[in-house]
C-alpha cells in the first residue's frame, strides 16, 4: 500500500483514481478518503491546495527533461 503522505505517491494514486471518477476534483477527493482511512487525516487542505502543488510537480518534472 502507498504511504499517502509522501507527495509523488499521492499523485500517482490521484492519477489511478482519474478512470474512476469524472472530474480531477473528484478523482482528488476520493484520493483524500484513501489518505484519510490510511492515516486519520487529509494530505492537503483543499483541492486548490493540491492543484497548485501538482502544478509545481508538473512543471518541474518538465523542466528536468
Amino acid at each position: 500500500m502507498r504511504n499517502l503522505f509522501i507527495r509523488d505517491e499521492f499523485i500517482d494514486e490521484f492519477h489511478a483514481q482519474l478512470p474512476k471518477h469524472p472530474t480531477y476534483e473528484q478523482a482528488y477527493e476520493a484520493t483524500e478518503e484513501l489518505c484519510q482511512q490510511q492515516n486519520g487525516r487529509r494530505r492537503y487542505a483543499n483541492w486548490d491546495s493540491f492543484r497548485q502543488v501538482l502544478h509545481r510537480y508538473l512543471k518541474n518534472r518538465m523542466t528536468k527533461k
